[in-house]
């Protein structure tokens, strides 16, 4: 930071707690000065800094960035808090609940690495749970049936071990019919087997992530219990405005997925017809999605226009020389313009060039305008790369290559 410089006996880290809270002390006088002049005030707020100091009771109350919150709390509209203790949660919640219908938070972010799985039992206001549109819980949550999941906009769920019942789980979703962003990571849901659920329409909903972990372990669970999970959340959602979806950690396609996509199509009234989905990126990462698997899920996207697949089984040679244009009409994903892949068993580096080529000769497909490649063993860029630069407005192959341990190669060499 600029201030250390001037400060070179700072070496201790007693001296830099000091410095860092003479410097929070000014920002606190400067926001001060220009509280008429403010309608709205950003906050970071964590207790990390203090965790070595001896009175860790006090940490919170002394904490220079909580007096700003306390002064300004008004004047907040987004907060991002690592929370080291659940009493400092409830402190800051009991803050801004104190604003009553004054307040101006809209963005909420509340984190935790030591506290994973608990709640947060404080009552949230009901001025500030109809006030905050983005949520985003880490670690930690507010009780299931808490009224602050509702009416929000944007919803990420994370690494929270205590697991919520499928009941739960539909309940906040029907909750919020007017989400735009909804994340989900590591999170376990309890499926009843003699209970099934309709699917609840999200119109809104443009951008979908679900994440889970890659490999079984204690505190995880098994595989057995996150397909149960993955297979639940893709059938109880229907979202037909649906433009991203990213789906990391998957062992394997639960067959909902397929009808999932089957509800991304859009009725077309007029003509009784049905519209290929919305769906223009497509992140896959860390899956053990066999070939077949990948040939069937991009055959039914036919809108993406921008392609991320991270170290997934089955996207090899033959799910590639399914990209390549060998008659009019007959290629898959026709608008694709970006492919990214990395840690991916390609064999035939001559594959990249022929989608590219045969691409660039159709008339009723898009032109790939961006290829990178990352970390493909087989892959020898040395073969193809002259001509891909010459025929693709960006190219980058890093790390390819069985001999090259370092090898990047871009379009600026």
């Amino acid at each position: 930071m600029e201030f250390v410089r001037h400060f070179p006996m700072a070496t201790s880290l007693t001296d830099i707690y000091k410095l860092w809270t003479e410097s929070i002390t000014a920002l606190y006088s400067s926001v001060t000065s220009f509280q008429n002049h403010s309608n709205a005030l950003a906050t970071a707020l964590s207790g990390a800094h203090v965790a070595n100091k001896g009175n860790i009771e006090e940490s919170l109350v002394r904490d220079p960035v909580f007096h700003i919150l306390c002064h300004h709390a008004s004047r907040v509209s987004s907060l991002d808090m690592e929370a080291q203790r659940l009493e400092d949660v409830e402190k800051v919640i009991g803050v801004l609940g104190n604003v009553g219908s004054g307040t101006h938070l809209d963005t909420l972010s509340l984190s935790s690495k030591r506290m994973r799985g608990h709640v947060i039992n404080t009552n949230v206001p009901q001025d500030l749970c109809q006030r905050v549109q983005n949520l985003t819980l880490i670690g930690i949550h507010f009780p299931w049936d808490s009224a602050v999941y509702a009416g929000l906009t944007r919803l990420k769920l994370s690494g929270i071990n205590e697991a919520l019942n499928a009941d739960q789980m539909v309940a906040i979703v029907h909750a919020s019919p007017r989400l735009k962003g909804f994340v989900i990571e590591y999170i376990d849901i309890h499926i009843p087997s003699n209970k099934t659920y309709m699917p609840i329409s999200l119109q809104n909903l443009k951008t979908l992530s679900i994440t889970q972990p890659p490999i079984e372990s204690e505190e995880f669970g098994t595989e057995e219990r996150w397909s149960q999970t993955n297979s639940f959340l893709f059938s109880i959602l229907k979202t037909p405005n649906l433009v991203s979806l990213s789906i990391s950690g998957l062992y394997t396609i639960p067959p909902q997925i397929f009808e999932f996509v089957e509800r991304l199509k859009l009725h077309e009234e007029s003509t009784g017809a049905f519209q290929a989905p919305k769906l223009a990126f497509l992140r896959i990462a860390d899956c053990g999605f066999s070939m077949p698997q990948v040939r069937s899920l991009l055959t039914s996207l036919s809108n993406i226009v921008h392609m991320i697949v991270f170290e997934v089984d089955g996207f090899n040679d033959s799910v590639l020389e399914s990209l390549v244009v060998k008659q009019p009409g007959s290629s898959i994903l026709p608008k694709l313009k970006v492919l990214q892949v990395t840690r991916c068993i390609i064999m035939e580096s001559s594959l990249l060039q022929d989608i590219v080529q045969s691409r660039l000769k159709a008339k009723d497909v898009a032109d790939i305008e961006k290829l990178v490649v990352t970390r493909c063993r087989f892959i020898n860029p040395q073969l193809i790369l002259r001509w891909m630069k010459q025929h693709v407005r960006e190219v980058r192959f890093a790390y390819c290559g069985i001999s090259s341990h370092d090898s990047d190669l871009s379009d600026d060499e």
